[in-house]
């Protein structure tokens, strides 16, 4: 998991899933209609055309300054995050697909989202500190090693 929030309070309420194309390159993606609704964007399979979306977002109605998250395999031991910006979404790497390009002022109030498993270890520091090692490690896929 990505454990990144879409939605926050005071920036979106709701998530918007989108395609990035249409199958048929006569019928445009309705750009201005997502960007208005205020939506964090979950837009899926965006091809790596980074610059082309950008542009489209900007001219849309998004800041530039958007935060974004370029997410590659989801969920697998393989997972990737890219973070970045609007302006300089053109320069992310094309990561394996399948991918998801998430767009929207949510993306940038807070860094990671804790999982249950660094709440837990978190609480239980907090309320026996000497019961855990000062500084556990954790992998991708949450397995805790720890020791200092």
């Amino acid at each position: 998991a990505a454990r990144i929030s879409l939605t926050h309070r005071e920036s979106a309420s709701a998530v918007l899933f989108v395609t990035g194309h249409h199958a048929k390159a006569t019928k445009n993606v309705e750009w201005r209609r997502y960007v208005a609704s205020a939506a964090t964007l979950a837009i899926y399979m965006p091809g790596s055309d980074y610059q082309q979306i950008s542009e489209q977002l900007i001219v849309a109605g998004l800041e530039a300054e958007t935060a974004c998250a370029i997410v590659s395999r989801a969920s697998s031991p393989t997972q990737q995050i890219h973070r970045t910006t609007l302006k300089n979404l053109k320069g992310s790497p094309s990561l394996p697909a399948p991918t998801l390009l998430l767009v929207g002022e949510a993306l940038s109030a807070a860094d990671v989202v804790p999982s249950g498993l660094d709440a837990a270890l978190g609480m239980l520091q907090s309320v026996h500190p000497n019961s855990l090692p000062s500084v556990p490690h954790f992998s991708n896929n949450d397995q805790v090693f720890l020791g200092d």
